[in-house]
C-alpha cells in the first residue's frame, strides 16, 4: 500500500455498466429501446482487464473499492458471475444492481 497525501481523493464505489441489455422496457428508464447496442458491452477479457485495474488502484489506497455491477440488467451478462468471482479472487467486494 502506498501512502496517499491528505488531499488525495479515495474510491469508495466504481459502478460498471456491464451492459446495455435489459429483459425490461421501463417507462422511465434512461436506457435505449432494444439490446442492438449490446455489442459495444466490454467482451470478457476487456472487463476481466478494468477489474485488474481496479485492483491495482484500490491497492495505492488504504481499503479495496466497491464494484456495482448494473446496467440495463447485469444478470443478463452470460459471463458475469466469471466477472464476479474474478473481482472476489483481487480482494475487491463485488455488488449487484439489479432490475
Amino acid at each position: 500500500m502506498t501512502d496517499l497525501p491528505q488531499s488525495q481523493p479515495l474510491l469508495r464505489l466504481l459502478f460498471w455498466e456491464a451492459t446495455i441489455r435489459c429483459n425490461l422496457a421501463c417507462a422511465h428508464c434512461r436506457r435505449v429501446d432494444s439490446d442492438e447496442a449490446a455489442d459495444k458491452d466490454l467482451s470478457s477479457s476487456e472487463g476481466r482487464e478494468l477489474i485488474d485495474q481496479l485492483a491495482q488502484l484500490g491497492g495505492t489506497q488504504p481499503f479495496m473499492p466497491v464494484l456495482v455491477f448494473s446496467g440495463g440488467e447485469p444478470l443478463c451478462r452470460a459471463d458475469l458471475f466469471g466477472l464476479v468471482r474474478h473481482a472476489k479472487a483481487l480482494a475487491i467486494t463485488p455488488a449487484l444492481a439489479t432490475n
